[in-house]
Parts: structure tokens; C-alpha cells; sequence
């Protein structure tokens, strides 16, 4: 047992690492790709008036997301690309030096402790190319992305709100309707408890600051959940969330318990891989 790091640190800067420069799905270079897909099956339990008013307020807002529980600001809508990284840097670096303690607050929130010195000279010719043209409308508003970037780090701690989501949903995008089947609660015996079962599939992670917002906001429920990620075998575990503090069981290597989270046979599952294995062998 282990209680999970504050917002999932860890797992944050390790899938944020993989996707680093990305919009959304997109790396640098323009190219689409999938996610990972985590499936998680969570439980809500607790008074069944409390698990009404969650199953209600989800209703009203659409169903089950995770902005109705953890809203993006507005400000950081706004995805990020590399030239935007170089604007914030270009705009940043006139007035800071970059060993000082203001830009390493600023250059760890672009996640470009690394890099950043190159970004500013990319940047630099970037601009005497904007320059160049006409009416000079192009580097202005090259110089506005990077002074709307440096503002939102300010305010918010975060250029986009796809480093937001990261960090305060545990994965860069919310839950699509059809990746969500949201039951309405239902008691448990006669004591006035009930339960409320949440299947959902996300991009890479399982979204357990989502978790933690949600019994904050209602502390008297608990959620308990099992996930897997449908490469199977990694990345799954069982949780634990009350009043906004995880325990977390590490089921890495578990496929027999991956399976059965998506619904495959362990059996039938470990010979298609040991006949891929075979497959692969040279002749």
C-alpha cells in the first residue's frame, strides 16, 4: 500500500515527459498518434442523498465530466506548440535573466528547464522573419502569444490548459460520452447507504486527482476503484479515495486482473501474445 504523490506527480511528469511539446495527441512534428487507454471501474459509496446530488449535478451538466468537478480556467483554452514556447521565452528572456529564480519557476511550468537558452534564439529569428513582413502584424501578435503565456503562468501556474488538465485531472483530456457509463446510485440494504458504479475510459491514466476533487467536495462518500491500461498487464491497480487522500495498490504484471477489467480471457489472451512471440522468430 502506498498513498499516491500529491496530483500524481510522479505519473505526471512521466507521461508528460512522453508527450512533451504535444497538442493532445500531436507531437511536434505534426504527427497523430493514440493514447494508451486506461479503464477504470469506480465505485461511489456513502448516503445515497449525497451519491443523488453527484449523479444529478452530472446529469444536468451532460453527464459524467470531469469540468462539471475541476472547471479549466478559461484563459489557458489556448493548446501549446512549440512556436508558443518560443514566444513565452522570446518575451521573457528581455527582462529576466534565465539563472534567476523567477525564470526556473517560469521555465519549469513550460516543462523547458532543458532547452530554453535554444528556444530564445530560435525565437530571436523566428521574430526578424515576423518582422519582415508589411504590416508588422504577424511578430506583434507573436509577442502577444508569449506575454498571454507568461500572464497565465502568473496567475494559474500553467501556459495552456493542457498542462492544467495534467496536473489536476491526471491526464490531458476529458472523458468522451461514449467512453462513460455513469449508473444511478442505489441503496444498500436499509441504513440509508448506497453505491453508484462509474465505468469510464481516459488517455493514458487513470484520473485520480479527479477522484480526490470529487470526496473533497462530498467527504462523506468514498470511492474505491480497480484500472488497467489496455496494455495489458502495465499500468493498472486497485484505489482507495476518501476526502481527497488516495491509497493506491500497484497491480503491475496482474493480467489475469488487466483482463478482467476489459473483459478479455487471461488464458486465451497469454497464448495470442506467446503466438505473437513465436511469429516474430526468425525462420
Amino acid at each position: 500500500l502506498c498513498s499516491t504523490p500529491s496530483k500524481i506527480e510522479s505519473g505526471i511528469f512521466a507521461y508528460y515527459t512522453l508527450i512533451h511539446y504535444d497538442v493532445e495527441n500531436q507531437d511536434r512534428r505534426g504527427i497523430k498518434y493514440m493514447p494508451n487507454w486506461v479503464a477504470t471501474h469506480a465505485i461511489f459509496e456513502g448516503p445515497v442523498g449525497t451519491l443523488k446530488k453527484i449523479y444529478d449535478r452530472c446529469a444536468e451538466a451532460g453527464g459524467f465530466s470531469f469540468k462539471t468537478f475541476m472547471s479549466v480556467p478559461e484563459d489557458l483554452y489556448a493548446t501549446k506548440s512549440p512556436c508558443n514556447i518560443q514566444a513565452a521565452a522570446f518575451v521573457w528572456s528581455k527582462d529576466h535573466p534565465l539563472d534567476s529564480v523567477p525564470s526556473i519557476k517560469i521555465m519549469h511550468a513550460f516543462d523547458s528547464l532543458v532547452g530554453w537558452g535554444e528556444e530564445i534564439e530560435r525565437a530571436k529569428k523566428y521574430y526578424e522573419e515576423l518582422k519582415k513582413n508589411k504590416d508588422n502584424s504577424t511578430a506583434t501578435q507573436f509577442v502577444e502569444e508569449g506575454k498571454r503565456l507568461i500572464e497565465n503562468v502568473c496567475k494559474y501556474g500553467y501556459p495552456t490548459g493542457h498542462e492544467w488538465r495534467w496536473a489536476n485531472w491526471g491526464t490531458n483530456r476529458d472523458v468522451d460520452e461514449e467512453d462513460v457509463n455513469f449508473d444511478a446510485p442505489s441503496p444498500v440494504g436499509d441504513s440509508g447507504v448506497g453505491k453508484a458504479d462509474l465505468y469510464i475510459n481516459t488517455a493514458w491514466a487513470c484520473p485520480f486527482p479527479v477522484f480526490e476533487a470529487i470526496s473533497k467536495q462530498y467527504p462523506d462518500i468514498t470511492i474505491t476503484g480497480d484500472f488497467a491500461d489496455d496494455n495489458i498487464g502495465s499500468n493498472c491497480g486497485s484505489f482507495t479515495t476518501t476526502n481527497g487522500v488516495t491509497v493506491f495498490v500497484d497491480r503491475t504484471g496482474d493480467i489475469a486482473f488487466a483482463c478482467d477489467i476489459w473483459g478479455e480471457d487471461p488464458d486465451e489472451y497469454i497464448t495470442e501474445q506467446e503466438e505473437d512471440e513465436d511469429d516474430d522468430l526468425p525462420i
